[in-house]
């Protein structure tokens, strides 16, 4: 016994005999549709237990408001009891961003939307949700005035903690800020890289280098004299430790200020929703991070279909560097969606400027699609002071898609109900604007707490941004937010028949 426990391959042998022993107790005790569907290389689906957004400082004023939600996949399942049923509803709460977690608000029951009011916190708000108040959920956040009594507004999807998260932005000599807000809500300090790539190439910054936060953390970086080398630039954030929540707010002269939306991670194809209809610069910018030039076409997808120009068919990318392309001309002041291809994986948004007396800024970047089965649906909320509540602005470039989109209103007694179906189709190819003031149902959007977009069955992809236009004297500020999926179940790895399934 003793030469056995002292020789080192009988000692792996062991192993080995252990772990191929676990392997075949957890292969034949596993329920008979989990190993069908792992045989057959399918993901399993699972309902989501719980979320977490995050909430920047608001960019000025007052007026900052955090508007809640989340619910069944479809509203129209509202009232059945299942959101109801004991112990299933899990709960929802915003607190700040400190050790002790200050709770600002207790959220409402799913289906039921809720407001949180920032006030004077100094820290960023974090939404924890869990149970079937973590389906669903969305958490934005809108601002509107800085103080001045102008037009300055400004519409965020509040982030999650991630690993990175990349941002197309202006050059810092357009700007009057650039602004970049970090959180960390978990109980471990992370650490976090900042890339910047320019038109000549990357910027280095050794500032940007290993930038420590604490748990239940958070700092904010200029990065306006770090950018002001290129007109348009790319920002990667990106951790080596731990997790964060990663804001980016662009701020121009009078009302054109706005929160900066992340793009899509760098791929070969990116589209990009929402660009509004009107006059103004619109320009494009790619940027690739990898040390190989990039080229790339650009397709554009209006209401009468997809537009033809030279300029699109070729825009090149240098290593490690981004790019620009005017889309103005070639738009001719139509909504639109953006495709951009390339054989080199990049990333993808645009900026919107309007200059004279109602000077603004917009920026919209690339987004994943909504599409089955299990990102089917996202949600919006009318923002208030604007023109017909904004509207919602759905491209479908691959291939023809039915939306459904359901108003849920307030009627007496504070009870939510979900209003009337408004069928837009898209054919392939298009893209199409749909004002929120046009939704059946609806006399004042002042009764309406959200609007979900719901692809109907067999629908294709669609990738969609809902526009906000706020006026104030002879100012106006536009607003776009690219609609992500808002899903109640998620496909989890696929993994069986090997040891990795065991061993790490």
């Amino acid at each position: 016994m003793r030469l056995f426990v002292e020789n080192r391959f009988a000692l792996l042998g062991l192993v080995m005999v252990a772990l191929f022993t676990l392997l075949a107790v957890a292969h034949l005790t596993r329920p008979d549709s989990e190993l069908a569907a792992l045989d057959r290389g399918e993901a399993m689906v699972a309902p989501v237990e719980s979320a977490v957004r995050v909430c920047p400082h608001p960019p000025g004023g007052d007026d900052a408001e955090i508007r809640v939600f989340s619910g069944p996949q479809d509203l129209a399942e509202l009232g059945d009891g299942e959101a109801d049923a004991p112990g299933n509803a899990g709960e929802a709460i915003a607190m700040a961003n400190t050790p002790d977690e200050e709770v600002l608000a207790e959220g409402a029951p799913p289906g039921e939307p809720w407001t949180v009011d920032p006030g004077d916190a100094d820290e960023q708000v974090v939404v924890r949700a869990s149970g079937r108040a973590a389906q669903g959920l969305e958490v934005t956040q809108y601002t509107v005035g800085d103080g001045d009594g102008d037009a300055a507004a400004a519409d965020l999807r509040c982030g999650e903690p991630g690993l990175g998260e990349w941002f197309l932005a202006p050059g810092g000599g357009d700007l009057d800020e650039l602004e970049l807000f970090l959180a960390n809500v978990d109980d471990a300090a992370s650490t976090v890289n900042i890339d910047i790539y320019a038109a000549d190439g990357p910027v280095y910054e050794p500032d940007h280098r290993g930038i420590a936060i604490d748990a239940h953390d958070e700092l904010s970086l200029d990065l306006l004299e770090a950018t002001e080398v290129s007109s348009a630039v790319a920002v990667h954030v990106r951790t080596n430790r731990g997790r964060v929540a990663a804001s980016l707010f662009g701020g121009w002269s009078g009302p054109g200020t706005e929160w900066v939306p992340p793009a899509t991670a760098p791929a070969g194809d990116q589209v990009i929703p929402g660009l509004p209809p009107g006059g103004g610069a619109r320009q494009l910018v790619v940027a690739t991070p990898e040390d190989q030039p990039a080229e790339a076409r650009v397709r554009l997808f209006t209401p009468d279909g997809e537009v033809e120009h030279d300029s699109l068919d070729r825009l090149d990318v240098p290593p490690a560097a981004s790019a620009t392309l005017s889309l103005e001309g070639q738009l001719d002041e139509e909504p639109a969606t953006v495709v951009v291809e390339s054989e080199q994986p990049v990333v993808a948004g645009v900026i919107m400027t309007r200059d004279g007396g109602d000077a603004d800024a917009a920026y919209t970047a690339a987004a994943p699609p909504l599409e089955q089965p299990l990102d089917a649906r996202s949600l919006l909320t009318p923002t208030p002071d604007t023109e017909g509540g904004g509207s919602v602005v759905v491209g479908a470039p691959d291939a023809a898609a039915e939306v459904r989109l359901i108003p849920l209103l307030d009627e007496d007694a504070d009870a939510w109900v979900p209003g009337p179906v408004t069928e837009l189709s898209v054919a392939r190819g298009h893209t199409e604007q749909l004002p929120l003031d046009e939704l059946d149902g609806v006399d004042d959007l002042d009764d309406v707490g959200v609007i979900q977009v719901l692809l109907a069955e067999g629908s294709g992809p669609v990738y969609a941004a809902h526009l906000a236009r706020h006026s104030a004297d002879d100012d106006t500020s536009t607003s776009i937010r690219p609609l992500r999926a808002t899903p109640d179940r998620v496909a989890l790895p696929v993994t069986g028949d090997s040891l990795s399934s065991v061993v790490p």
